[in-house]
């Protein structure tokens, strides 16, 4: 899962796809949590490579596991994340902003905003991108979560024509 999680993270999205597939097959039953992000990961390397259909069935998975396991209380917002991302390549747009403006009412994954942020931008949503950036909901603590959002905050940037965004 770790390797998958790398090379997602490195770009190496058939490597990862992989990788997660792999670690998906040889998973233990009772380590759901763990499962629940190699789904959503996966979902998001599908994404990236263009296969909705293989996201929507891994989101299909972690929906089914929240409803019968006793899943951490931020899988919600995990999967509305997905679900903008799945909608926005759907070509889904109006149904995908509507999804991002909507205020959270659970716990959330600490990539929920940038999620949120990422699907608003790729609706031509610039300066609401960057709102939901500063609304303070996304950790310092992860790095990975910081680096995304700088880069989301980038491309927001350059989009409203700051030609030093990407500085």
């Amino acid at each position: 899962t770790y390797h998958g999680w790398l090379d997602y993270g490195r770009g190496n999205l058939a490597q990862a796809r992989d990788q997660l597939e792999r670690s998906l097959s040889m998973m233990l039953p009772f380590d759901a949590e763990l499962r629940g992000l190699t789904l959503n990961f996966h979902a998001k390397t599908c994404l990236s490579l263009g296969d909705v259909k293989a996201a929507r069935a891994s989101m299909s998975e972690i929906r089914a596991m929240s409803r019968s396991l006793s899943a951490p209380p931020w899988w919600p917002s995990m999967l509305a994340g997905l679900e903008g991302l799945a909608l926005v390549a759907e070509g889904k747009t109006r149904e995908a902003l509507a999804l991002a403006s909507s205020t959270p009412t659970e716990p959330e994954y600490r990539l929920a905003s940038a999620h949120r942020a990422r699907v608003l931008l790729r609706g031509g949503e610039a300066a609401a991108a960057l709102t939901e950036l500063d609304q303070g909901r996304i950790s310092s603590t992860f790095v990975h979560v910081t680096c995304l959002s700088r880069c989301i905050e980038a491309e927001a940037l350059a989009a409203l024509g700051r030609n030093d965004a990407h500085a």
